[in-house]
């Protein structure tokens, strides 16, 4: 038995996709920040992750998804609020490749579509970075 004192993780549950479409990677800037990240949020208590997952999506970008694998796990302290994550990366596509995207502007400011070549030329949270990387390095 170990005698040092065990601290559970007690956090926010963060979902975000890696929405894929001809070798590209859509990317989002939140209205509050410059930083740039990966469309999703957070996990309703209560809520299935893949149904959570495609809402999240919908209300920031108009547009609904099917949610593949996960690619990313990790934990993390969120830079704006310092609260504790648990991150869950997917990949996922678009239900229909010529759907249009109904942005709300509240949450997001600007999106990208990003290749293999070009994601590194923003600037990302380490966590959506390490994210990335990972699936750039596994296609």
């Amino acid at each position: 038995m170990n005698d040092t004192q065990e601290e559970h993780f007690v956090g926010k549950v963060a979902q975000k996709v890696l929405l894929v479409k001809n070798d590209q990677v859509l990317i989002t800037r939140d209205s509050r920040d410059t930083v740039w990240e990966l469309p999703g949020e957070r996990l309703n208590k209560g809520e299935d992750p893949a149904t959570g997952l495609k809402r999240e999506v919908f209300e920031e970008l108009g547009v609904v998804i099917q949610v593949g694998q996960p690619v990313y796990v990790n934990q993390f302290k969120h830079t704006r609020d310092g609260a504790y994550a648990f991150v869950v990366v997917y990949t996922a596509t678009l239900e229909d490749d010529l759907a249009a995207f109904t942005v709300d502007p509240v949450e997001v400011a600007d999106m990208q579509w990003v290749t293999e070549n070009t994601w590194n030329e923003y600037e990302f949270y380490p966590e959506y970075a390490k994210a990335l990387k990972v699936y750039f390095e596994s296609v």
